[in-house]
């Protein structure tokens, strides 16, 4: 991410809201699935985050779940999932709710197995559920807020800042929570850029007013979003 900021003229500070914990060891369904999968199920990731937790998923129940076909939000989840030797046959161009409508109009006919974060919305699953799509929750890891995120924040003043970023709904909201009640004002005023309308849906219930949702899930995608506004059309998707 800070690399595309600088190639596109931006200067980015990373700030970390979430750490994420593998959970999947403590659901007893976790192996019993992995050992079920067959040549007809999908698994579906959301992020790269999902990505590590279902590959050492596997890697832990020595089945065969590592060849099932994925579908991925995403070109960088895309690429997280080929990375570590998983095969992917549909990568989503938004977010986890657009894949899903992809998956309901595709071929697939067995279970759609989605790997996801404990704190992930359900509202993907439920559409594929509504279209008769067989679909399986499997919760593998839990986003937790950073603790010393609010006293970082603290220390940081909104008008030295253009813009935020935000690559997840469930960052988004760490981030807006952990804002003071001084400046919190200036925080919420600034431009926000978004992955996903479901991230913009949040981010517009959270108080954000100036809002951008980026054309693509991809971190190019986001970044040309932000020099766009930013900068003017002769660094962005225009140009």
């Amino acid at each position: 991410m800070l690399e595309a900021l600088e190639a596109a003229a931006l200067t980015g500070l990373p700030l970390e809201v979430l750490r994420y914990e593998e959970s999947w060891q403590q659901s007893a369904d976790a192996a019993a699935l992995a050992a079920s999968l067959n040549a007809e199920d999908v698994v579906v990731l959301t992020s790269r985050r999902g990505v590590r937790a279902w590959h050492n998923l596997c890697l832990s129940s020595g089945s065969g779940a590592q060849s099932t076909p994925v579908a991925a939000v995403g070109a960088a989840t895309a690429a997280e999932a080929a990375l570590h030797g998983l095969s992917v046959f549909l990568t989503g161009d938004s977010d986890a709710y657009g894949l899903a409508e992809q998956l309901a109009a595709s071929p697939v006919s067995g279970r759609l197995i989605f790997a996801v974060a404990r704190e992930a919305d359900a509202a993907p699953q439920e559409l594929l559920a509504s279209r008769g799509r067989q679909v399986v929750r499997l919760e593998t890891y839990a986003a937790v807020p950073v603790p010393t995120l609010a006293a970082r924040l603290s220390a940081l003043r909104p008008e030295d800042f253009a813009g935020i970023v935000a690559t997840s709904a469930n960052r988004l909201e760490a981030f807006v929570t952990a804002l003071p009640a001084e400046g919190r004002n200036g925080w919420l005023a600034l431009p926000f850029f978004v992955i996903g309308e479901r991230t913009a849906e949040r981010a517009r219930l959270l108080g954000v007013t100036r809002l951008t949702v980026a054309s693509g899930a991809s971190t190019e995608r986001l970044v040309d979003a932000a020099a766009l506004v930013l900068l003017g059309p002769q660094h962005g998707e225009n140009e």
